[in-house]
């Protein structure tokens, strides 16, 4: 996969008197992976939203830069994967997923053989056939994260795809996560509000806090910068 730097350029949204997010401007490797995190309202589903084009900033951009050329272009091909679980519940598995690729412009062969290593990697083999309303939660929610990843996208918006999730079931997404960054080169921008998986995860750090953030370069960074605002917390 070539080498992009994805530039998200004071993207600003307001809803009436809200200020929602303000100015908010982050460069990304491609092959990296960005964790944002904050409360529940801090910005982040809109945010997102606006990146994949299912929202429209009041302004700023979103665009990509190759290695090769300072011109900037768009992001061709991305993967949303939202908060709230979004499958065909009288579709199987393999039905949804192959019916995404097919659409995102894979022929045949390729759709199949994707889809099935995506299903072995998710551990979905065993429940390919079965229709997804009749999944548990978590099947679910790989499904939901499955349905993201299918077509191969350079980008991928993955949106609390924690939420909900079993301790197993987290380790097991946090694992997979790391792994297409690092032997894919996707690029993910993923949410969580639970601030220990930031932790566990290969990349940088971004706060969302008050409609700005804050960019923490390495988890050590983090860290020191979550142990202090605690004590100060308790100082006070």
């Amino acid at each position: 996969m070539d080498h992009f730097v994805y530039k998200i350029d004071s993207i600003s949204k307001s809803f009436g008197a809200l200020n929602v997010l303000k100015n908010v401007t982050l460069e990304i490797q491609s092959g990296s992976i960005v964790i944002c995190i904050g409360v529940n309202g801090a910005g982040k589903t809109t945010f997102f939203k606006i990146l994949c084009g299912l929202l429209k900033a009041d302004s700023g951009s979103f665009y990509k830069k190759t290695a090769k050329s300072s011109q900037p272009s768009s992001v061709d091909v991305i993967g949303y994967c939202p908060q709230e679980i979004s499958i065909w519940p009288d579709l199987t598995c393999r039905e949804q997923m192959t019916m995404v690729a097919r659409l995102n412009g894979m022929n045949a062969s390729k759709s199949k053989e994707q889809v099935n290593g995506l299903l072995n990697r998710l551990q979905l083999t065993s429940k390919a056939d079965t229709l997804a309303s009749k999944l548990s939660g978590g099947m679910k929610r790989r499904l939901n994260l499955g349905l993201a990843l299918v077509h191969e996208p350079e980008f991928c918006i993955l949106d609390e795809p924690l939420d909900g999730v079993d301790l197993h079931g987290r380790k097991f997404i946090r694992d997979y996560i790391n792994e297409i960054s690092s032997q894919k080169k996707q690029t993910i921008i993923m949410s969580t509000h639970i601030m220990e998986e930031a932790l566990y995860l290969n990349g940088i750090i971004v706060l969302f806090k008050n409609g700005e953030v804050i960019i923490f370069k390495s988890q050590n960074e983090f860290s020191d910068r979550i142990s202090e605002d605690f004590l100060m917390e308790k100082a006070i």
